[in-house]
Parts: structure tokens; sequence; C-alpha cells
């Protein structure tokens, strides 16, 4: 006897047996978390003066999943200062050119989040340190006061005016 419930039941008989199979539905397919590896700056280090073009190699064949780029003292603790956000992982760029003009002089690690808004945020820091490093700017000096042209004063009086940038 074969019964659903809501039809008629079915009835047969037969001299062997009878085999009822279900095909299972197809399992689902887990959202596969983002993967992101920086590769500039690379395991040498790098050093910058007004810019720095960072690199990585990122997918998340499920999503587009947003890129954040950081930059910080050490390659620990994801604990840095944001340089951009709202990179899609689809560009097949791969890569940010960073305006370090204000940056202070020092050696510094690059790390990226990416997330897909489904799995944990996946972070990466590079293998090398930028060392960014401005030159020096002379200082200048104005003469705001004082005497003109050739004097027979022993001890003359200049007033001025100096700064050093840096």
């Amino acid at each position: 006897v074969i019964t659903d419930g809501v039809n008629p039941s079915y009835y047969d008989y037969a001299d062997g047996y009878l085999t009822i199979s279900r095909t299972p539905p197809p399992p689902v397919d887990p959202n596969r978390p983002p993967t992101i590896t920086i590769t500039h700056p690379p395991k040498e280090g790098a050093t910058a003066d007004t810019s720095y073009t960072i690199k990585w190699i990122d997918s998340d064949p499920d999503s587009n999943a947003i890129i954040t780029l950081y930059y910080d003292k050490d390659d620990k603790g994801y604990d840095g200062i944001q340089i951009v956000t709202g990179i899609k992982e689809d560009d097949p760029t791969n890569s940010y050119t960073w305006d370090t003009t204000s940056i202070p002089n020092g050696t510094y690690y690059i790390y990226a989040k990416i997330e897909d808004g489904v799995n944990p945020p996946v972070f990466d820091y590079s293998d090398g340190a930028l060392t960014i490093k401005h030159p020096n700017k002379p200082p200048t000096v104005t003469i705001t006061g004082g005497p003109s042209g050739v004097t027979n004063n022993p001890n003359p009086t200049f007033t001025w005016a100096g700064s050093d940038p840096d």
C-alpha cells in the first residue's frame, strides 16, 4: 500500500520486492570567503616619497567583495590607519596609488581587509615594509631689518625671519 495522505491509496500485489526511492535535492553551495594577498610592498621592502602603488591578488567567486587598505607601524594587530575603502574586488586593476606626501617619514606595513557581507572579514599584511622618506627641505632666512648697503658701524643690528619646515 502506498499512500501520501492526500490522494487515494494505491494497492499493488507483487511476488517480488518494491523499492521506493527519492532523489535528494542537490547540496546547497555555501558562500565561500574572499581571499586577498598584498604583493607590494614586496618581502624586500620598498621606499617612497610622494606616492606608492600598493598591489594585491584577490578573489571572491560568489560576490563582489569590498577592499579597504591601511598602513600600520608594525605587522601585527590590524590596528593601523585607513588609506582608502570601497575598492571593488571585481575591479581587475588590483592596485591603488597612495598619495604619501602628508605621511610622516617612517617605516610602515600595509594591510588589506576584504569583506563580502556574508563571511567574516579577511585580512593580510604585506610581507615587507614601506619606508616613507621625504627629502630634507632646506631652511629659509629672510632679513627683515638692518642697515642696507655698506656700513661703518662696527656692531650693526639685523632682524630676520626664518623657518625650517621639517
